[in-house]
């Protein structure tokens, strides 16, 4: 990795601490890029990587503990969570740096599977006025899935 993606990347972690939805999706958007996770989970990425993660696992948490999905562009982190764990080296480092956040994570939301489910069978997350799209309920019990 070059020293111009560590960059890039903690810039737009920085954002995405700050809730800026551009910056959620580019973010997120980079994780489905050919080889993008094996460079992410290298060794010269390592600080970076664990801020990004960081601020994925806390996103997380705050979108599962207030139910606040609807609209919310936070819960896309998960689609970085699901790139890098379908890949062996993203799988490995998740499970060897990362597995208490990560399992914290699986464990809200089966606490809160009930309520998710609920609501996806009613069809919300469209937020109001919005065309129907994939339903928000819908995505994150896809993603966990």
């Amino acid at each position: 990795p070059t020293p111009t993606l560590a960059r890039l990347l903690a810039a737009l972690v920085e954002r995405v601490e700050r809730n800026e939805e551009e910056a959620i999706y580019f973010l997120t958007l980079l994780f489905e890029a050919d080889d993008f996770v094996k460079r992410f989970v290298s060794e010269e990425m390592g600080s970076v990587r664990r801020k990004s993660f960081d601020v994925f696992f806390a996103a997380l948490t705050q979108v599962l503990t207030t139910l606040d999905i609807s609209s919310n562009p936070l819960v896309v982190l998960l689609e970085a969570l699901v790139s890098t764990g379908g890949q062996d080296e993203g799988r490995a480092c998740l499970l060897s740096d990362f597995s208490k956040p990560l399992i914290s994570t699986i464990a809200l939301f089966v606490a809160r599977f009930q309520h998710i489910a609920e609501q996806a069978a009613l069809g919300h997350g469209h937020g109001d006025g919005a065309p129907p799209q994939p339903d928000s309920y819908q995505k994150l019990l896809g993603l966990f899935f």
